[in-house]
């Protein structure tokens, strides 16, 4: 999938921060922080701990 950002910012938003935002200068920096934390939160996912 090759989005530019606000396409990208536009089709993810309303799932890593709950509302949808049209481009990358309508994100406030706490949604910003917010939708960072989920998206590491989701990668730890598929990491094989090894236990």
């Amino acid at each position: 999938m090759n989005l530019d950002v606000d396409s990208y910012i536009y089709e993810y938003s309303l799932e890593f921060i709950g509302v949808r935002r049209n481009a990358l200068e309508e994100l406030s920096e706490q949604e910003g922080d917010v939708w960072i934390n989920k998206a590491y939160v989701d990668s730890l996912k598929d990491v094989d701990l090894g236990c």
